[in-house]
């Protein structure tokens, strides 16, 4: 009864700009996709709650070069706080850096090799962006927590892109969910469910 045959792709493809053919050299993902974002090089970052790239089982970032082939050195382990990368809900990357964000936490990791620079604990992030050496983070949270101190924001937070430190003089407040970020310059632009800043409508 089928009516098609073809290339089983999964979640996440890639589709040629003159194409409506998604790449065949692209490797099948097993699991839910719900980021992606480019390396600059012609290879991406995916993320989510994936199972496998290929054949081969991976965490919930993996990195796919220009040659289509995932990259078995870029292996990002699960932030501290949750043991766990649930189910990614925001990615930005950096010349040197990777920052992943979902359920309770933000962290970032080399782009080289995957190793952990730094994460805090949060309420859930949806929205990443970096802008010189500041990481600008949106989602649902109400306050973030870096060892035993916890600071309140609210649900707008900007960190050192370096060292993960949290700064002291960002810190606008919305009043419901922040679902994208953009930054260009000194300009950040959010976008989301909320209708208040910093008490303003």
């Amino acid at each position: 009864e089928f009516t098609q045959v073809g290339k089983l792709v999964g979640p996440g493809v890639v589709y040629g700009s003159q194409s409506e053919l998604p790449e065949s050299s692209w490797p099948a993902i097993a699991g839910i996709v719900t980021e992606s974002a480019s390396d600059g090089n012609g290879g991406w970052y995916v993320a989510g709650n994936l199972d496998r790239v290929g054949e081969a089982g991976v965490t919930d970032v993996v990195h796919i070069g220009t040659n289509r082939k995932l990259d078995t050195s870029f292996i990002p382990p699960a932030p501290p706080q949750t043991g766990t990368f649930g189910q990614v809900s925001a990615l930005a990357v950096s010349p040197t850096t990777v920052y992943v964000g979902g359920p309770d936490y933000l962290a970032a990791f080399s782009r080289t090799s995957g190793a952990l620079l730094w994460s805090v604990e949060m309420e859930r992030v949806d929205a990443l962006t970096v802008s010189g050496g500041t990481v600008y983070a949106g989602g649902t949270f109400t306050s973030v927590r870096d060892g035993e101190t916890r600071t309140e924001r609210e649900r707008l937070a900007a960190f050192d892109a370096g060292t993960g430190a949290l700064s002291l003089t960002w810190h606008p407040e919305a009043n419901e969910a922040v679902a994208v970020l953009a930054a260009a310059g000194s300009v950040v632009y959010a976008c989301g469910a909320f209708t208040v800043v910093n008490g303003a409508t």
